[in-house]
């Protein structure tokens, strides 16, 4: 997917047929068979579209309606960055996905040290638009070490309340992908523990639910049937058809960490066949997140 904080009408369609060109990004017939391969593989799955920002093109809209014929609106998510979301395309979307998620880190466009000026501000916008549809939404928070104070915490919940949001879902940091220039912002576990504790008592005392990434149920000790991360129960599809078994295993340049972490690439690999690899059970040994493993040789 094409980042919508990069380009502007004008080029956005010359950019993506230059990365599909390039092999960076598959092309549109491309994508239907991947989407078809998909549903001869499950009856039922869910898939959430993210990107860059899977709405910026309108192709992609065919891709994500198709994909709400195939598997039904309950299971199909998206995970946008608020720039392109109107009125109209939310009009277009509510009878076609479960829900919207978006990436709020901080009210406050100063804190904003990872992502573009605008980023904030882009999500605040679409998050009040999207929940005035009354469509569901859900807000991630990367928790760093720029945004644990109370006051931040305090003025995103009130946001997120006064906005109706149903679900607050809180994520480790990992300095991964364009983040691992941050890794000075990574908390250390127990500025995890304090925030996390004070997040918790707030979902508990007011309408907004507070849910935690896996990797924090051994730091406060939540008892989950899902808490290891497993393989095969969700993987992820890069722009380009790769398949990786983790949505953080990214370098700077946003590949896979290493090999290690790529299952195969659709749609030259069929869908069944990968989940059948060697690969894929060889790294069923870690016992929770390999990402984890690979950054801290444990």
């Amino acid at each position: 997917m094409v980042n919508p904080a990069t380009v502007n009408n004008a080029n956005k369609d010359l950019l993506n047929s230059k990365l599909q060109k390039s092999g960076q990004c598959l092309n549109h017939k491309e994508k239907l068979e991947v989407l078809a391969d998909i549903a001869k593989s499950f009856k039922e799955i869910k898939l959430d579209f993210s990107g860059g920002d899977p709405l910026l093109l309108k192709k992609d809209l065919e891709v994500i309606k198709l994909a709400s014929d195939y598997f039904g609106a309950k299971n199909i998510e998206l995970s946008v960055t608020g720039a392109c979301i109107t009125e109209e395309l939310l009009d277009f979307l509510k009878d076609k996905v479960s829900e919207i998620d978006f990436t709020l880190d901080t009210l406050y466009p100063r804190l904003e040290s990872t992502r573009e000026a605008e980023y904030s501000k882009a999500s605040i916008r679409a998050i009040k638009l999207t929940c005035s549809k009354n469509i569901p939404v859900t807000v991630a928070t990367v928790l760093k070490k720029d945004n644990l104070s109370k006051e931040n915490i305090n003025e995103l919940y009130k946001f997120l309340e006064e906005n109706s949001v149903q679900n607050w879902f809180l994520l480790r940091f990992r300095p991964v992908g364009r983040g691992a220039k941050f890794k000075f912002l990574e908390p250390s576990e127990n500025e995890y523990k304090a925030v996390l504790e004070y997040c918790l008592k707030l979902g508990k005392e007011g309408s907004v639910k507070v849910t935690l990434h896996h990797t924090f149920y051994d730091l406060m000790g939540i008892e989950k049937k899902d808490r290891a991360c497993k393989i095969g129960n969700k993987l992820i599809i890069l722009a380009d058809g790769t398949v990786l078994s983790c949505g953080w295993a990214f370098n700077s340049l946003g590949r896979p960490l290493n090999d290690e972490f790529a299952l195969g690439k659709l749609p030259e690999d069929k869908l069944k066949d990968i989940l059948n690899s060697v690969k894929i059970n060889s790294i069923k040994k870690y016992p929770a997140c390999r990402v984890d493993y690979f950054l801290n040789n444990r």
